[in-house]
């Protein structure tokens, strides 16, 4: 599935939701290029190095052998195998995948599910209403508001956690799209991650990147870095998407030090993504 149809803007190589992931990680720089991959496939030999070779074949045959002589056999009915059949896996109910409690959000196409301190919403034709309820917050979460007005119109979802946090830092959800048909799912996730462009400050510490098998679309990757920005330790996870053509970006925020208490919930929200129904 394609959504929606709109011309594709591309910036440095990269499209829009890229450069939006890059900015994720801090990584501003004027004069940003996208440089050439840093692997090389090339000739394995190292110079100065004899490698082994081959004993050299004997140039003539030894004599065969004389042939045994040749046993008669009873032909007899070959034995029919017993063919045990391959269970169906049963399809997980969509509901079972919620924990109680938590609520559904709505944007665009596609439906999440986040704990009950999350606040926020659709940024498609709700977008107001979603900037206006986080602005009813206490005013430390103010900068979430500028941020959420500063979003893009591919991403469709934006929350934060109600919950102050000891540590000064907003915990957030994003959810995005990439309006560009996209086929291969690693191919996409390497083109940000894989080789970060020429220039790059303050570059991301990546910890895991590991492909997912995914209850909904064909694939699913997860990746998680640290960041610092301002003085403060962040952690994020993203969580890609491949839905027909389309890449779908989960993503959250949070300070390193609270991030695998909250872990366990982010695996959660991303199982309950799909395409609503």
């Amino acid at each position: 599935m394609q959504y929606p149809s709109q011309p594709v803007r591309r910036y440095f190589g990269l499209t829009l939701i890229q450069l939006v992931i890059l900015a994720c990680m801090g990584l501003f720089s004027i004069g940003l290029v996208v440089g050439m991959g840093w692997f090389v496939l090339g000739d394995s030999v190292q110079p100065g190095v004899e490698l082994p070779t081959l004993a050299q074949l004997p140039t003539s045959m030894p004599p065969a052998a004389p042939e045994a002589p040749t046993a008669t056999l009873e032909e007899t009915e070959p034995p029919v195998p017993t063919i045990t059949p391959t269970a169906t896996e049963t399809p997980i109910p969509y509901r079972s995948l919620i924990p109680a409690g938590w609520n559904q959000f709505l944007g665009g196409a596609v439906e999440i599910w986040l704990p009950p301190s999350f606040v926020g919403g659709d940024m498609t034709v709700h977008r107001t209403q979603t900037l206006a309820a986080l602005d009813d917050l206490d005013p430390f979460f103010s900068a979430a508001v500028d941020f959420g007005r500063n979003l893009p119109p591919e991403c469709v979802l934006f929350a934060v956690d109600s919950q102050r946090s000891p540590l000064l830092v907003i915990t957030d959800m994003r959810l995005c799209f990439d309006p560009e048909p996209v086929s291969d799912l690693a191919d996409y996730v390497y083109a940000i991650f894989g080789d970060l462009p020429a220039g790059t400050t303050n570059p991301p510490l990546i910890t895991e990147s590991t492909a997912l098998t995914p209850l909904w679309g064909e694939a699913a990757h997860r990746v998680l870095f640290e960041i610092e920005s301002d003085g403060l330790q962040l952690k994020k996870a993203m969580y890609f998407v491949l839905d027909g053509d389309t890449v779908w970006v989960i993503m959250f925020t949070t300070h390193i030090n609270e991030f695998y208490d909250r872990r366990p919930a982010f695996e959660q929200v991303f199982q309950t993504f799909r395409i609503a129904p």
